[in-house]
């Protein structure tokens, strides 16, 4: 019974520290996040401290928050787990398909993307043609997971589910890459990967255009996107 007891101790402290962590990537520092979850700093002080553990509740406005709950509750980082992913595909994508480029895409602000101008093709091992494109993304709400520069490979025929990463036209004419999560009364939430940009709620009359992101592929050598040399 003891060491059961300890193991929970062990256990609800680890989930503080992790806690602990979300807020300082994203706030800087405890008291912030308090705020955005409605409670004094001393509850929250009880969560990260390993006095408590969070409640549904909680688990919930932290999620909202951008927060990886599955990360919080059993250190099982997701994100890096698709990083590894990413590099495992990159090494998949030396031959199959060319796609065409069709333009920048941005992950954080307002860039034209959707263009019948293409000048350039990329390739991706992916046995599909009619119905994609390849875009490059610009911006870093979706760090770790996609970084600036790296060009993905969306298909317009493939089914939206919840967690997927999608690019997406919204009739204010902003395009944006983000995770996609369906919520009550037709409305949609769009999640940054960077703890660094807030979730987007918006209708989904408001979406213009939404596709699934099918391929990951990064160029780790950056000058080759610029043409520059060292």
């Amino acid at each position: 019974m003891k060491k059961s007891l300890q193991n929970d101790e062990i256990i609800k402290k680890a989930i503080g520290e992790r806690i602990k962590e979300f807020a300082k990537s994203k706030y800087g520092f405890s008291k912030k996040l308090a705020e955005e979850l409605g409670m004094t700093q001393q509850t929250l002080q009880q969560y990260l401290v390993g006095k408590s553990y969070p409640g549904g509740q909680i688990l919930k406005k932290l999620s909202e928050l951008g927060a990886d709950v599955e990360y919080i509750l059993t250190g099982n980082n997701k994100k890096q787990r698709i990083v590894d992913e990413v590099y495992d595909e990159i090494e998949k994508t030396r031959s199959g398909y060319e796609f065409p480029l069709v333009h920048y895409l941005s992950a954080g602000s307002m860039i034209e993307f959707f263009s019948d101008n293409v000048v350039e093709r990329v390739t991706f091992n992916y046995r599909k043609k009619d119905g994609c494109m390849a875009l490059m993304v610009k911006g870093d709400s979706m760090h770790p997971t996609i970084e600036d520069g790296d060009i993905v490979l969306v298909d317009s025929d493939k089914s939206l589910y919840k967690g997927c990463i999608v690019a997406t036209r919204l009739k204010t004419g902003e395009q944006l890459i983000k995770r996609y999560r369906v919520l009550p009364d037709d409305y949609i939430q769009l999640d940054s990967d960077n703890f660094l940009y807030e979730p987007i709620t918006i209708k989904k009359e408001d979406i213009e255009i939404i596709m699934p992101v099918v391929r990951i592929q990064r160029n780790v050598y950056k000058n080759d996107l610029s043409g520059k040399k060292e």
